[in-house]
Protein backbone atom coordinates (compact mmCIF):
# COMPACT_ATOMS: atom_id res chain seq x y z
CA UNK A 1 0.00 0.00 0.00
CA UNK A 2 2.78 2.52 0.80
CA UNK A 3 4.31 2.04 -2.88
CA UNK A 4 0.57 3.12 -4.23
CA UNK A 5 0.77 5.80 -1.94
CA UNK A 6 4.17 6.94 -3.38
CA UNK A 7 3.07 6.32 -6.78
CA UNK A 8 -0.16 8.73 -6.48
CA UNK A 9 1.71 11.32 -4.84
CA UNK A 10 4.44 10.98 -7.50
CA UNK A 11 2.29 11.32 -10.22
CA UNK A 12 0.12 14.24 -8.65
CA UNK A 13 3.45 16.10 -8.44
CA UNK A 14 4.07 15.33 -12.15
CA UNK A 15 0.33 16.85 -12.76
CA UNK A 16 1.37 19.94 -9.97
CA UNK A 17 4.24 20.56 -12.50
CA UNK A 18 2.41 20.39 -16.00
CA UNK A 19 -0.48 22.95 -14.19
CA UNK A 20 2.44 25.39 -13.04
CA UNK A 21 3.57 25.72 -16.71
CA UNK A 22 -0.82 26.54 -17.62
CA UNK A 23 -1.14 28.32 -14.78
CA UNK A 24 2.08 31.02 -15.54
CA UNK A 25 -0.09 31.60 -18.95
CA UNK A 26 -2.74 33.05 -17.10
CA UNK A 27 -3.67 36.19 -16.68
CA UNK A 28 -4.42 37.36 -13.11
CA UNK A 29 -7.85 39.18 -12.59
CA UNK A 30 -7.93 41.70 -10.20
CA UNK A 31 -11.34 40.99 -8.36
CA UNK A 32 -14.09 44.45 -8.19
CA UNK A 33 -16.82 42.55 -6.16
CA UNK A 34 -15.71 39.84 -4.25
CA UNK A 35 -18.96 37.43 -4.12
CA UNK A 36 -17.49 33.85 -3.92
CA UNK A 37 -14.54 32.66 -1.86
CA UNK A 38 -13.02 29.33 -1.40
CA UNK A 39 -10.34 28.93 1.36
CA UNK A 40 -7.98 25.80 1.28
CA UNK A 41 -6.11 24.32 3.98
CA UNK A 42 -4.54 21.97 5.62
CA UNK A 43 -6.40 20.12 8.32
CA UNK A 44 -2.78 20.10 10.14
CA UNK A 45 -2.59 23.98 10.43
CA UNK A 46 -2.78 25.33 13.90
CA UNK A 47 -6.49 27.29 12.53
CA UNK A 48 -10.12 26.15 11.82
CA UNK A 49 -12.22 26.42 9.38
CA UNK A 50 -14.59 28.19 11.31
CA UNK A 51 -12.13 30.63 12.78
CA UNK A 52 -10.68 31.41 9.16
CA UNK A 53 -14.19 32.45 8.10
CA UNK A 54 -15.07 34.64 11.24
CA UNK A 55 -12.40 36.53 10.58
CA UNK A 56 -13.41 36.68 6.79
CA UNK A 57 -16.40 38.50 8.06
CA UNK A 58 -15.30 40.49 10.39
CA UNK A 59 -12.91 41.83 8.19
CA UNK A 60 -15.68 43.28 5.45
CA UNK A 61 -16.68 39.89 3.22
CA UNK A 62 -19.82 39.24 5.21
CA UNK A 63 -21.59 39.44 1.57
CA UNK A 64 -19.30 36.86 -0.13
CA UNK A 65 -20.21 33.11 -0.21
CA UNK A 66 -17.23 31.35 1.97
CA UNK A 67 -16.18 27.80 1.23
CA UNK A 68 -13.49 26.43 3.42
CA UNK A 69 -12.04 23.59 2.27
CA UNK A 70 -9.58 21.22 4.13
CA UNK A 71 -7.35 18.81 3.17
CA UNK A 72 -7.51 15.91 5.39
CA UNK A 73 -4.19 13.41 5.22
CA UNK A 74 -5.69 11.03 7.18
CA UNK A 75 -8.90 10.29 5.37
CA UNK A 76 -9.31 7.91 2.74
CA UNK A 77 -12.49 8.81 0.89
CA UNK A 78 -14.53 12.28 0.89
CA UNK A 79 -17.43 10.34 2.85
CA UNK A 80 -15.76 10.14 5.96
CA UNK A 81 -15.43 13.64 7.12
CA UNK A 82 -17.57 16.73 5.83
CA UNK A 83 -18.44 17.82 2.28
CA UNK A 84 -15.93 20.89 2.47
CA UNK A 85 -12.95 18.15 2.96
CA UNK A 86 -10.66 15.76 0.59
CA UNK A 87 -8.30 13.10 1.34
CA UNK A 88 -5.54 11.36 -0.95
CA UNK A 89 -8.35 8.87 -1.51
CA UNK A 90 -9.96 11.57 -3.75
CA UNK A 91 -7.79 11.31 -6.62
CA UNK A 92 -7.08 8.66 -8.63
CA UNK A 93 -4.08 6.57 -9.05
CA UNK A 94 -3.05 8.28 -11.87
CA UNK A 95 -3.05 11.33 -9.99
CA UNK A 96 -6.16 13.11 -10.78
CA UNK A 97 -8.87 14.42 -9.21
CA UNK A 98 -12.30 12.61 -8.11
CA UNK A 99 -15.94 13.85 -8.30
CA UNK A 100 -15.99 15.38 -4.79
CA UNK A 101 -12.72 17.58 -5.91
CA UNK A 102 -14.00 18.50 -9.17
CA UNK A 103 -16.99 19.77 -7.44
CA UNK A 104 -14.74 22.47 -5.81
CA UNK A 105 -12.78 23.51 -8.60
CA UNK A 106 -15.10 23.35 -11.41
CA UNK A 107 -17.41 26.30 -9.33
CA UNK A 108 -16.07 29.49 -10.67
CA UNK A 109 -14.63 31.91 -7.61
CA UNK A 110 -13.93 35.64 -7.03
CA UNK A 111 -10.74 34.89 -4.48
CA UNK A 112 -9.26 31.64 -3.67
CA UNK A 113 -7.06 31.89 -0.40
CA UNK A 114 -4.09 28.99 0.11
CA UNK A 115 -3.86 29.19 3.28
CA UNK A 116 -1.02 26.14 3.76
CA UNK A 117 2.39 27.05 3.88
CA UNK A 118 4.62 24.50 2.87
CA UNK A 119 4.34 22.91 -0.63
CA UNK A 120 1.73 20.08 -0.72
CA UNK A 121 0.90 18.20 -3.80
CA UNK A 122 -2.46 17.57 -3.12
CA UNK A 123 -3.30 21.33 -1.93
CA UNK A 124 -1.44 22.66 -5.00
CA UNK A 125 -3.05 20.57 -7.37
CA UNK A 126 -6.31 21.72 -6.21
CA UNK A 127 -5.33 25.08 -6.11
CA UNK A 128 -4.09 25.08 -9.91
CA UNK A 129 -7.24 23.78 -11.24
CA UNK A 130 -9.66 25.68 -9.16
CA UNK A 131 -11.57 28.16 -11.53
CA UNK A 132 -10.56 31.71 -9.85
CA UNK A 133 -10.03 35.10 -10.47
CA UNK A 134 -7.17 35.79 -8.20
CA UNK A 135 -5.13 33.86 -5.54
CA UNK A 136 -3.53 34.79 -1.85
CA UNK A 137 -1.39 33.12 -0.07
CA UNK A 138 1.94 32.94 2.11
CA UNK A 139 5.16 33.18 0.52
CA UNK A 140 6.63 29.62 1.88
CA UNK A 141 4.96 28.31 -1.21
CA UNK A 142 6.07 27.84 -4.63
CA UNK A 143 5.43 32.01 -6.21
CA UNK A 144 3.79 31.17 -8.95
CA UNK A 145 0.91 30.04 -6.93
CA UNK A 146 -0.46 33.12 -5.57
CA UNK A 147 -0.87 36.49 -7.04
CA UNK A 148 -0.62 38.09 -4.41
CA UNK A 149 1.32 37.26 -0.69
CA UNK A 150 1.32 37.87 2.91
CA UNK A 151 4.41 37.32 4.69
CA UNK A 152 2.12 36.62 8.38
CA UNK A 153 2.17 34.36 11.01
CA UNK A 154 -0.12 31.13 9.95
CA UNK A 155 -1.35 31.19 13.23
CA UNK A 156 -2.98 34.52 12.88
CA UNK A 157 -5.70 34.34 10.82
CA UNK A 158 -6.74 37.72 11.77
CA UNK A 159 -3.96 39.73 10.67
CA UNK A 160 -3.93 37.66 7.18
CA UNK A 161 -8.01 39.02 6.72
CA UNK A 162 -6.99 42.56 7.57
CA UNK A 163 -4.33 42.64 5.07
CA UNK A 164 -5.86 41.08 2.57
CA UNK A 165 -8.94 43.50 2.83
CA UNK A 166 -6.61 46.50 2.81
CA UNK A 167 -4.89 45.37 -0.04
CA UNK A 168 -7.90 44.15 -2.27
CA UNK A 169 -9.24 47.37 -1.42
CA UNK A 170 -6.30 49.15 -2.71
CA UNK A 171 -6.07 47.13 -5.82
CA UNK A 172 -10.04 48.03 -6.80
CA UNK A 173 -9.14 51.99 -6.11
CA UNK A 174 -6.49 52.24 -8.30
Amino acid sequence: MKIMNWLRVRLIQKSVRQQFALHEKRKAQKPKAIQKIMVLLNSNSSISASTIERDLRQNGFDKASISVVAFEANMTASNEQSDLSFGPGDFSLLGTPLSTVESYINKPYDLLINYFKEDHPYLQLVSLKAKADFRVGFPQVDNRLNDLMFHVPETDSHLFCKQMNTYLNTINTA
